[in-house]
C-alpha cells in the first residue's frame, strides 16, 4: 500500500471514530410543547394545518405548536400566569443544555417563563429573530442543567403574547447545536 492510500485510510478511520465518538453517550431528550399537559390560559395548542392559522407559523414539527396569543397580553401584576407542563424522563444523569424551537411577532413578545423540577423561574427567549421558527439556548448563566436520572417537570409560563413554543430539547453533549425540526427521541 502506498503512503497516500494509508493516510487516506488514515483519515477515514479518525472520520468515522470522530462521528461515532461524538454521537457515543449522547442522551437527547426531544419535547413536542403541544404535548402539555395542565394547560391553563393563554397557553393554547394551535393546529397549524387549520384554515386560519397565520402562514408564517406553518412548519412547526407535527404542524402543531404551542402559542401564547397576539394580544392576550402579559400576566396581571400578582396575578396567576397561564402555563403547560411537560413531563419526561431521563435516563441517564448528567449535564445538559437546554434548548427550545420558537417563533416570535415582534420584540414585544419575545419571550416566557421555564421552570424545571423546584427551580427558580427564569426567562427563556428575548432575541431579536422574527416571523421565523428558530431554536434559542436556554439564558448562559442557566444553559446547563444538572439532571439527575428519573422523572423531571418543566413549566412554562406566560411573560409576553406573541409566542409560540414548537419544541424543547435537552442534549447532555455541549456541542449539539439544532438546526431544524428535531426527530422526537424513541
Amino acid at each position: 500500500m502506498n503512503n497516500r492510500a494509508t493516510l487516506t485510510q488514515i483519515l477515514l478511520t479518525a472520520g468515522m471514530m470522530a462521528c461515532v465518538g461524538g454521537a457515543f453517550g449522547q442522551e437527547r431528550i426531544v419535547l413536542e410543547a403541544e404535548n402539555s399537559t395542565d394547560l391553563k390560559e393563554p397557553l393554547v395548542v394551535v393546529d397549524a394545518s387549520k384554515p386560519g392559522v397565520a402562514k408564517a407559523a406553518q412548519g412547526s414539527s407535527g404542524n402543531k405548536y404551542l402559542e401564547i396569543a397576539q394580544g392576550k397580553g402579559k400576566p396581571a401584576e400578582g396575578g396567576t400566569p397561564g402555563q403547560a407542563v411537560l413531563t419526561f424522563t431521563v435516563k441517564k444523569a448528567g449535564t445538559y443544555t437546554l434548548w427550545c424551537r420558537c417563533f416570535w411577532q415582534d420584540g414585544c413578545g419575545n419571550s416566557f417563563l421555564m421552570q424545571l423540577d423546584d427551580q427558580p423561574p427564569f426567562v427563556f427567549g428575548q432575541d431579536s429573530t422574527y416571523d421565523v421558527w428558530h431554536w434559542i439556548k436556554a439564558p448562559a448563566k442557566l444553559s446547563q442543567f444538572k439532571l439527575s436520572r428519573g422523572d423531571h417537570r418543566l413549566v412554562i409560563q406566560n411573560r409576553e403574547d406573541g409566542v409560540r413554543i414548537d419544541q424543547v430539547v435537552f442534549v447532555n453533549d455541549a456541542r449539539h447545536v439544532p438546526v431544524d425540526v428535531e426527530d422526537p427521541a424513541p
